[in-house]
């Protein structure tokens, strides 16, 4: 793309680091440290912020607090509030704490999909109907 096609285009900045950057983290990160850092990170003027991942603890231990997490934030109507969700049951519990709006994840080898321990097609199928 040429640079004058990129000035009518628009970027939207995703914030992830509350999920992506503590799903790794061997030292738990106490919830309210979370929510803390997360309330100061809609302070910024980012549009969005992903806040937590709805997977089974047992994978990621890290974000077992999702749900306390979410229902911590400071509401900011200038700010989407997501959530990764692999599988059904996350999106039940995303749903239930009233996440804004939810990421999945998909891969075209089917092993890969099988080791996420995601299953795409019941996340589909649970939001559209």
């Amino acid at each position: 793309m040429r640079r004058k096609e990129v000035a009518n285009h628009t970027v939207r900045i995703h914030e992830v680091g509350p999920r992506d950057g503590l799903q790794n983290e061997k030292m738990w990160v106490e919830t309210k440290d979370k929510i803390n850092w997360i309330n100061q990170l809609t302070e910024t003027g980012l549009p969005y912020i992903e806040l937590t991942s709805f997977v089974h603890p047992k994978w990621i231990p890290a974000l077992s607090d999702a749900s306390e997490v979410v229902k911590g934030v400071k509401k900011n109507k200038n700010v989407i509030f997501g959530a990764l969700v692999p599988n059904e049951r996350g999106l039940d519990r995303a749903l239930e704490v009233g996440i804004d709006e939810i990421a999945v994840f998909s891969s075209l080898k089917p092993l890969l999909m099988i080791l996420s321990h995601c299953q795409l097609q019941m996340v589909t199928r649970k939001t559209s109907s």
